[in-house]
């Protein structure tokens, strides 16, 4: 996971390799690039409380507050939501319904994140609708 940014440079927080892409980094906000390229004894937290911070070569160019590592831990988390999401639909269940995709019954009202394909066909047999 990394922290904040000054000028492009890439900082590294706690529980980065659990957080980032596996093969490549990932922009997860202004100034924010999580990655999984941390260097030896990275994820150690100092006495303090906070967390060294390195730049793209992995030199070490300050420090972030547990503050600044969860902001960029949910930041990380919200752009590999969105990612997984993009080009998917909402929508929801109109009716009870065995979704034979998802061996499993739907209860009314539940909403799913579906591909638009997904969602044409559930739109087309009745048992959802779009939620926009």
């Amino acid at each position: 996971m990394a922290g904040k940014t000054t000028t492009g440079k890439k900082t590294t927080a706690k529980a980065a390799a659990g957080k980032a892409a596996a093969d490549k980094d990932v922009q997860v906000a202004a100034g924010v690039t999580a990655t999984n390229n941390v260097p030896e004894g990275a994820l150690e937290t100092n006495a303090d409380g906070s967390t060294n911070t390195y730049d793209a070569d992995g030199n070490k160019v300050g420090t972030a507050t547990p503050e600044q590592v969860a902001a960029a831990e949910a930041a990380a988390a919200k752009a590999q939501k969105e990612k997984e999401n993009a080009g998917k639909v909402k929508v929801k269940a109109a009716m009870r319904y065995l979704d034979k995709q998802l061996n499993e019954i739907v209860e009314a009202g539940t909403e799913l994140t579906v591909s638009k394909e997904r969602a044409d066909e559930l739109v087309k047999a009745e048992v959802a609708q779009i939620v926009k």
